[in-house]
């Protein structure tokens, strides 16, 4: 129930953008005292800030630089896409979307037999050519700070391919269940992959739950696996539970 009445709030914000505390009581049929518990976690996240008498969406800055993200939690997301790739089967078409945690999937992959990556990441197109691995580059414009290729022709050269599995990254999953990422320009990207029917699994280290950035671009229940290093606290692993998303533990 609260899940859903923090989307709520969110879902009425992106309509005005900005509320007043006693309208927001009256559009969700409950106590000040409870919203101003929900206004508390989505300002303790990042969504909204707060004014006198009301909340309005939080503005975001641009995505922390690559070379400064890579070096976060290394040895973490080396081992997130190690059990990653141990579910990459023979003759599979992958999707591995750009980010510092999916990118080092790609050695692992060394050694699965008529296996196809298909990727707008620099870092992945770059790898796979070292390790001679079949690669698809969706080609496009190169976004610097996500070392990734992005804009129209990235959607359209993706809508060509039927894919048998997604790794997608994220900069942060959300108390209401939102799979979040900074840039805009990724998050279209991110949006298309979420569309198609293949499974997703979602990789995301211990230190992003509870975190959310600009731009929304899946809720939790449209996965099938999220990766995770350790075993996040009671309330993750309920709503994890609640939208029969499998958690898996790389260590």
């Amino acid at each position: 129930m609260r899940y859903e009445r923090l989307g709520t709030i969110m879902e009425i914000l992106e309509e005005v953008q900005s509320i007043n505390l006693d309208t927001l009581c009256e559009r969700l049929e409950v106590s000040k005292n409870t919203v101003r518990r929900d206004i508390a976690l989505l300002e303790q996240e990042g969504k909204i800030k707060k004014f006198y008498g009301g909340i309005r969406i939080a503005t975001s800055n641009e995505p922390t630089p690559f070379t400064i993200r890579e070096q976060s939690h290394f040895e973490e997301k080396k081992k997130l896409a190690e059990a990653a790739a141990a579910l990459v089967k023979s003759g599979d078409v992958i999707f591995i979307d750009s980010g510092t945690t999916t990118m080092h999937m790609v050695p692992y992959l060394v050694g699965k037999s008529n296996v196809t990556i298909v990727s707008a990441s620099l870092n992945i197109m770059v790898g796979a050519a070292q390790y001679n691995l079949s690669l698809i580059g969706t080609g496009g414009t190169l976004y610097g700070p996500s070392n990734c290729f992005v804009g129209s022709s990235v959607l359209q050269a993706l809508s060509q391919y039927n894919l048998s599995h997604a790794f997608m990254s994220s900069s942060g999953l959300s108390n209401t269940g939102c799979v979040t990422n900074a840039s805009p320009l990724e998050s279209e990207i991110k949006k298309h992959i979420m569309q198609s029917s293949c499974p997703k699994t979602l990789l995301i280290d211990n230190s992003k739950f509870g975190r959310s950035a600009l731009v929304t671009y899946a809720h939790i229940d449209q996965f099938e696996k999220v990766i995770t290093d350790s075993r996040p606290e009671k309330m993750w692993t309920d709503m994890l539970e609640e939208n029969r998303v499998e958690l898996i533990m790389s260590t």
